[in-house]
């Protein structure tokens, strides 16, 4: 009887939780969907369409999401390098973007995690 509880017990959890890991994206997918929002904000703030290239192995990961999870996002201009927009992209399991804030290039925050600074 207490064999047939557990196995009975076991199988509910299995199945109650086969719909949340199904649904988990990876960090490439979530890295994916910030970059889209990311670039299609700096595009309506530009008024110009925007190329987009990543860093590798940014874009590479098949590890699942099961938390929100924050990417920061550099945009750098193509020709000089120069860092443009500085992004934390926050996104659901799912890969959905939930929040996008760009930063100021001068504050504090961006100095810290700036790639470039000294």
């Amino acid at each position: 009887m207490k064999h047939r509880n557990r196995t009975a017990i076991i199988t509910a959890v299995a199945v109650s939780l086969t719909p949340v890991i199904s649904q988990a994206a990876t960090e490439a997918e979530a890295l994916q969907a910030c970059i889209s929002a990311m670039t299609a904000s700096l595009e309506r703030n530009n008024g110009a369409a925007i190329g987009v290239q990543i860093a590798e192995p940014s874009d590479n990961s098949s590890k699942l999401l099961h938390f929100e999870t924050v990417f920061h996002l550099d945009a750098a201009d193509a020709k000089t390098g120069e860092t443009v927009a500085k992004v934390d992209c926050f996104v659901n399991s799912n890969a959905q973007v939930m929040d996008l804030k760009q930063l100021s290039l001068t504050s504090d925050t961006a100095q810290r995690r700036s790639r470039t600074s000294t």
